[in-house]
């Protein structure tokens, strides 16, 4: 008996050491090599080098189209599609001219994941992690695109606080501190005649590069950009482009729509608006 524990005891013993001593090679995640937990931030920016002439420096720079309910693809039932542009962008030396040229070829991204029988309605283009990234503001998806045509859908993001089955809908993309942070429109949402609904649209994701996402709640911000403009509830600002300038330590906000009066799908046709608006 005392043979037979003494075995089983060293048989243990030699069988947790192996465990120990297994190589670290095969003791790494189990992921893809492309994108796995243990990489650090790739803080490349931008992509594509810069290339200066006489007269002054040259981006290279890109789009992506919101088709709406145009995106539905003619030739395939479940495919739908946005479209993404090349370009340069041209900056003076005297920072006194500013031009955009665009490339003649047109490049047609397709998905299949689609959301009330509408998707790739394509808000925003980011550089993060090294990487390209699309944000549909019809599914809530955040997509990577890959060799400038390939869209691999990589996080999806639910509305508001994240517990809610519909997608968010994103319109703008930023990165601060190597995290990406996905905006809404930055409303209350109402029906088309201006009854609230919820703060769905006020939340804010900030997701870092292994994919891991909070859910931010941004309505005192975006309270704080109206009254900024001297704007109250129910007056209201559509939001669908910002940036963090890393310089500046500062968002920087360019509102599309904006009215101190009640949001109503006729009148907000001729809210236009063109003022930047900088949050500390």
């Amino acid at each position: 008996m005392k043979l037979t524990l003494a075995s089983f005891v060293v048989l243990f013993l030699s069988f947790l050491l192996m465990l120990w001593r297994v190589p670290v090679e095969r003791r790494r995640c189990v992921c893809d090599d492309d994108m796995n937990y243990f990489e650090s931030y790739n803080d490349t920016y931008p992509l594509s080098a810069p290339f200066s002439s006489k007269d002054g420096i040259w981006y290279k720079i890109g789009a992506v189209s919101d088709l709406d309910t145009n995106s539905k693809s003619k030739s395939g039932k479940h495919l739908w599609r946005s479209y993404m542009l090349h370009g340069k962008l041209f900056v003076s030396n005297d920072h006194k001219e500013v031009k955009i040229v665009w490339d003649k070829n047109v490049i047609q991204l397709n998905g299949g994941y689609a959301h009330g029988g509408r998707a790739m309605e394509l808000s925003d283009l980011k550089t993060f992690n090294g990487r390209l990234y699309s944000i549909d503001d019809r599914t809530g998806i955040l997509y990577r695109i890959e060799n400038d045509s390939v869209v691999l859908p990589w996080v999806v993001l639910p509305d508001g606080d994240g517990k809610q089955a519909k997608g968010f809908k994103g319109e703008w993309l930023a990165v601060k501190d190597n995290h990406i942070y996905v905006g809404g429109l930055g409303k209350e949402w109402t029906t088309t005649t201006g009854e609230y609904m919820n703060d769905d649209p006020m939340w804010v994701k900030i997701i870092s590069h292994y994919g891991f996402v909070r859910h931010v709640n941004w309505k005192r911000q975006y309270i704080k950009l109206r009254k900024a403009f001297g704007i109250t509830y129910p007056g209201y600002m559509i939001h669908e482009s910002a940036q963090w300038s890393n310089v500046h330590k500062r968002w920087f906000f360019l509102p599309r729509r904006a009215s101190h009066k009640i949001y109503t799908e006729k009148t907000d046709e001729r809210s236009g608006m063109i003022s930047p608006v900088i949050l500390i």
